[in-house]
């Protein structure tokens, strides 16, 4: 357990007020400090495989339906200066491998939904990439059933109560850290130990 896993742990314990990693221009952009931080208590609540499977589909392809839709109204702009944000405030090999997935979200359309579907609801005046955009971004519900399943608690609820500001970085750095949970070139610790848990 780290420093900072106990000092929140002891919070808890307490009652008094959730800490939350230490968030400074230094540790979110030199250091990556906050980002580590952070990581430390996300791979707690995403300790078994089956979670962070379901995480990676469900936030993968909500992300997909995101870039799509953004791409769809001529906005990739935002997609370039989000990926230089998550590049400069995690490790390098891991905002790399964001940059090179956000990359495929972008240049890979999302499947056509097909005619059939346009018959069971009213959507004949709607553009289909409007649609599977959509339907893409509903996906993210996968995650949810994936803490359900697994009874595993969401990260959320270690700070959304008292610190709400950190669902900014909880957000933007969703897909960096569920990269490092497999990735052979994190440098989070705790995946190290996180990997050999069992479902």
């Amino acid at each position: 357990m780290t420093s900072t896993d106990t000092q929140n742990s002891s919070s808890k314990d307490n009652g008094s007020e959730y800490q939350g990693p230490t968030l400074t221009l230094e540790s979110v952009f030199v250091t990556k400090e906050a980002y580590r931080q952070i990581a430390e208590e996300f791979y707690p609540c995403h300790s078994k495989h089956l979670n962070l499977i379901l995480h990676i589909l469900g936030a993968g392809v909500q992300m997909w339906g995101v870039v799509q839709l953004l791409r769809f109204f001529h906005l990739q702009i935002i997609v370039y200066i989000f990926c230089f944000y998550v590049a400069i405030t995690c490790p390098i090999m891991t905002g790399l491998l964001h940059t090179l997935w956000f990359g495929s979200f972008l240049t890979v359309p999302l499947p056509t939904i097909p005619p059939d579907f346009y018959v069971v609801l009213p959507l004949q005046d709607v553009d289909p990439t409007l649609v599977s955009c959509v339907i893409a971004m509903a996906c993210g519900v996968v995650k949810d059933i994936g803490h359900h399943v697994c009874n595993e608690p969401p990260f959320m609820g270690n700070y959304i109560k008292s610190k709400p500001y950190l669902f900014f970085f909880h957000a933007t750095w969703h897909l960096p850290l569920l990269i490092d949970a497999y990735s052979p070139f994190s440098t989070v610790k705790q995946q190290q130990n996180k990997l050999h848990k069992k479902l």
